[in-house]
């Protein structure tokens, strides 16, 4: 290889001592290369002349020359940058010259070994980059440049597509959620809650009103007597003076039903105890009692299990004696007759099989409960219904995550692990002090974001952070 040279070069020299020197300082000392000749005079250096660090480091892998501009591909190959240029515009591929390797992205100098070839192969170096200066050179490194501008332009836009289909897929998600919202807003604007039959005494239901409620009792009684006592105007006083099982077979009843005198006897029964229709679903759960049902599906998302022992304290016979007998019902027998399910009187008392059943659901799978809760009523919500089990699988994925991850990192990842439900029951007991205060609407609004809103978000944080 002939170069001129006019400074003398620079030879890493390794010795053992520098392999365990912590400061990682190299050792130079002048490369015995010869004397100081003029730039006119050529002077033939051999390969032996280079140690076999610099031979191997310096030496590019195409031309076999020392590098100018260097560039290293992530296969960890060097090469001149106008080396790689040619190779690019002759073959037409982005792989490395050596091993063939795809290289990704748009490789550039490496600055670290340019600026230690600067230092320690200074005339070489500069000779070298003389012999390159020519306008075919410039003109493929240049191609060769907007090449690297365009692809990494492409490469921009695509990243910046990847990031923002998170966005447009939450957006996406917070538009459906409006439109849900204004719909049911729209099918509950005519019908006020004050003409809901849960409000209204039996003795003030009108034939229509009958016939709905007969038609809540189920396929079996919606089929055969609904018009029946819609044509007979049978309407809420005819109702209250029934006591007897005998007068439904009666005119103008005329149920011949054992069965369904029964039923229908029964579930009047439970009218007259409470002053009015039970209510049958979720929205009429939640006209009647807005505080507790708004209060219950917010904070059973943060925490199922002290929802669930508050249930137990506060709400036995109203909510924990229904909710533990159709999540883990017992050994007693339910009625059912043509597809006909009669009333439902919960025991008071729990068996130890239903307790055996509930205390691990309640300790590793809070929210599996609450999804049986759902799924029992999948007949009469079934959005809602759907919304809540897609609600309960991402809550726990998101708690098997947490817990994996307390589990992995220790103590060092509990505390923020804990800040934010610290801060959800915060702003919980602000709100049950506040609540008298707090209008309707946002009442409303707190529950279909809860409902609606709730499992969009945790699907988001599970899947796209």
């Amino acid at each position: 290889m002939k170069v001129k040279v006019e400074a003398p070069c620079y030879e890493i020299v390794v010795s053992p001592m520098d392999v365990d020197n912590p400061e990682g300082e190299l050792n130079l000392r002048p490369g015995n290369y010869g004397n100081h000749v003029s730039q006119s005079e050529d002077l033939t250096m051999s390969s032996e002349h280079l140690s076999p660090m610099s031979e191997s480091t310096f030496t590019c892998g195409c031309c076999y020359e020392i590098m100018v501009q260097p560039t290293t591909l992530n296969c960890g190959h060097s090469f001149c940058r106008l080396c790689l240029a040619r190779w690019w515009k002759t073959q037409k591929r982005t792989t490395c010259p050596e091993c063939r390797h795809p290289w990704t992205g748009f490789p550039h100098v490496n600055i670290i070994l340019r600026n230690t070839m600067e230092k320690l192969c200074t005339p070489q170096l500069e000779a070298r980059a003389a012999t390159l200066q020519t306008p075919t050179s410039a003109s493929i490194l240049e191609e060769f440049e907007q090449f690297g501008q365009e692809l990494e332009k492409t490469q921009t836009k695509g990243m910046a597509a990847g990031n923002r289909a998170p966005r447009g897929f939450v957006w996406g998600v917070l538009t459906t959620l409006g439109v849900v919202f204004v719909v049911q807003l729209l099918l509950n604007w005519g019908s006020g809650d004050s003409n809901m039959l849960v409000y209204k005494p039996l003795s003030t239901w009108k034939s229509e009103e009958v016939s709905d409620w007969l038609q809540e009792l189920g396929s079996w009684a919606g089929n055969q007597y609904s018009q029946q006592f819609l044509e007979h105007s049978i309407n809420g006083n005819l109702l209250m003076g029934l006591t007897e099982e005998s007068q439904l077979e009666d005119e103008p009843f005329n149920i011949k039903n054992v069965l369904h005198r029964r039923a229908i006897l029964a579930a009047l029964e439970r009218v007259k105890e409470r002053g009015a229709k039970p209510p049958r679903d979720l929205w009429e759960y939640k006209s009647l009692h807005r505080g507790l049902a708004t209060f219950l599906l917010f904070v059973v998302k943060e925490f199922p299990r002290i929802t669930i022992s508050s249930m137990y304290i506060f709400y036995y016979e109203d909510i924990f004696l229904p909710f533990i007998h159709i999540t883990c019902p017992g050994s007693q027998s339910e009625d059912i007759v043509e597809g006909m399910q009669l009333p439902k009187n919960y025991n008071d008392t729990i068996e130890w099989d239903q307790w055996a059943e509930f205390i691990p659901k309640f300790i590793f799978l809070p929210y599996y409960l609450m999804a049986e809760l759902s799924w029992a009523w999948i007949d009469v919500n079934f959005m809602p219904v759907i919304f809540i089990l897609a609600n309960c699988v991402f809550l726990t994925m998101i708690e098997a995550k947490t817990v994996r991850k307390v589990l992995k990192h220790g103590l060092k990842v509990l505390i923020p692990t804990i800040k934010k439900p610290a801060n959800t029951m915060l702003f919980i007991l602000v709100s049950v002090v506040m609540w008298p205060l707090i209008p309707s609407i946002f009442c409303d609004f707190a529950f279909y974001i809860s409902l609606y809103y709730s499992p969009c978000g945790n699907f988001y944080t599970i899947f796209f952070q």
